[in-house]
């Protein structure tokens, strides 16, 4: 939850945090067999 949470704070200011955050919620739904 924290991290989906991360993926919507400062997406102009913080593209680092958001792309950190998108790439373990990536890795998270596959690695549970979710599809996006």
């Amino acid at each position: 939850m924290l991290v989906h949470e991360c993926t919507y704070l400062g997406q102009d200011k913080y593209p680092q945090l958001h792309q950190a955050c998108q790439d373990v919620l990536d890795k998270l739904t596959g690695l549970a067999g979710i599809a996006k």
